[in-house]
């Protein structure tokens, strides 16, 4: 993924050579940088973009005094920044911009303690970041140089930068909803095993809610092969609101097993008088009877929605426990 950085930096040197007096500041023009020295600064791992920082063929310089030269520098880059998303929504990624200090003759001597000694110090929350992430952590280090030719005219250095992503906004809008409907499937297992179509009910509409709500949730996310903490939770809640399909099922076939089929009774045939007339008989009417369970699969049914309550809660607050333990 990209990692887009507003980059501000102020850049001074001093050149020894310059010996000419003059007030105010003075904008140096391409021939005069040309013959003066500047340090060659530029990014390692930037994307797409004009890595060196101190281009005399593109920025303009300042001489704000007799010796020191003063470039400012201001632009948006986007940076290669390898995001892991196995652990997604509890992930930490780590992004880093890489500099590379060169100069002409001579030897390197650059100090990054300044550096770490500011960032410690600052306070990462009035940073301007995207609201989903928090930084967790800024370091400066000292890295090896990608190009071993020349190595001792060359000084690298890293701006290492852990983001860790608020998980609030996922819990209240993705787990807790996902929870509620999977209890909310559970409540067929109170329903007598007669009422198929309650049941049949409450079982396709948590699945089909549980299969939207993960849809919604992979919708902003880019592809990858591994599999995140999220896609684990999401296919337990979706088995559990199809395994309470599933047992409705056996215990609906329990409970319909050794019915007598429907007898039919013959209602008598009537004889109307009328009037002092005697109209055409009726022909008897049949009617069937309702079917007559066994006391025996009734029960089966009832033990299998019994077991079901303590089995379905019981698996997913196991589940809940390790789930969070392992992830938070």
């Amino acid at each position: 993924m990209d990692f887009s950085v507003d980059i501000r930096l102020r850049i001074e040197w001093i050149d020894n050579r310059i010996t000419k007096n003059f007030t105010g500041y003075k904008v140096l023009t391409k021939n005069i940088m040309r013959k003066i020295f500047y340090p060659r600064l530029e990014f390692i791992n930037c994307k797409a973009c004009h890595s060196l920082i101190t281009d005399p063929e593109k920025y303009s310089f300042l001489l704000v005094s007799k010796q020191k030269i003063l470039h400012k520098y201001r632009n948006k880059i986007d940076f290669n920044c390898n995001f892991d998303l196995s652990r997604y929504p509890f992930d930490v990624q780590i992004c880093q911009i890489d500099f590379q200090l060169t100069v002409a003759t001579g030897k390197v001597n650059l100090s990054l303690e300044a550096d770490k000694n500011e960032y410690k110090q600052m306070d990462k929350k009035k940073l301007p970041i995207p609201s989903e992430y928090l930084i967790k952590d800024i370091e400066v280090l000292e890295i090896d140089c990608p190009r071993k030719k020349d190595t001792k005219n060359r000084f690298c250095f890293r701006y290492k930068y852990t983001f860790q992503r608020e998980v609030l906004q996922h819990l209240l809008v993705t787990f807790v909803p996902s929870i509620l409907i999977v209890m909310l499937s559970w409540i067929s297992f109170f329903l007598d095993s007669e009422l198929a179509a309650p049941r049949v009910a409450l079982g396709q509409t948590s699945l089909l809610t549980l299969a939207a709500q993960f849809n919604n949730a992979q919708r902003n996310l880019p592809s990858a092969s591994n599999v995140k903490a999220l896609d684990i939770w999401m296919f337990v809640c979706i088995s559990l609101a199809f395994g309470s399909l599933v047992e409705f099922a056996f215990a609906y076939n329990f409970s319909q097993m050794g019915k007598k089929p429907p007898a039919v009774v013959q209602i008598p045939t009537l004889t109307l008088v009328r009037n002092n007339k005697v109209e055409p008989e009726r022909k008897g009417a049949q009617r069937q009877q309702p079917h007559e369970s066994q006391p025996q699969n009734t029960s089966r049914s009832r033990k299998i929605d019994f077991w079901a309550k303590i089995l379905f809660p019981s698996f997913f607050f196991i589940f809940n426990i390790v789930f969070w333990m392992y992830y938070l």
